[in-house]
């Protein structure tokens, strides 16, 4: 299945972002990926949300999901770590993030903005570790 802004997104978050009167724009020419070594992902989107894809803001919710093998995956981690971004082992994969004001979104409760989610087949991105729960891959529930 190819992946879209709407079957990356949780049901939840897209009803938010409905309430809200924001719809959802994927941006080809810029991905959350293109900083992996070798380049994005070959089945990756990267989606920006706002009240106006038309106007120019930096009041959007950022999120982008690719498949991902774990080569490539082992070696954008290591990428980002060597960057200086902080990593998390959790359960569910290894977080990936930068903390402290400066992205695009105030951080979160944890300090965290711009964050990875690295699973066993695919890499989530949201514009804080809080906001990775709306990013889910295109053909699992929710």
């Amino acid at each position: 299945m190819q992946p879209t802004c709407q079957n990356i997104a949780t049901a939840a978050f897209l009803s938010e972002m409905a309430t809200a009167g924001w719809v959802p724009v994927a941006v080809p020419d810029s991905s959350s990926f293109d900083g992996f070594p070798g380049g994005r992902p070959s089945r990756s989107i990267s989606c920006t949300w706002s009240a106006d894809p038309t106007v120019g803001t930096d009041n959007v919710a950022i999120r982008a999901w690719a498949a991902i093998d774990p080569a490539t995956a082992s070696a954008a981690i290591q990428h980002y770590v060597d960057a200086g971004w902080i990593r998390v082992d959790a359960p569910e994969g290894t977080y990936v993030g930068v903390k402290g004001d400066g992205g695009p979104v105030s951080p979160d409760a944890e300090g965290f903005n711009e964050t990875y989610l690295f699973t066993k087949t695919d890499v989530r991105f949201a514009d804080s570790k809080a906001s990775l729960k709306d990013v889910k891959a295109p053909t699992e529930a929710g």
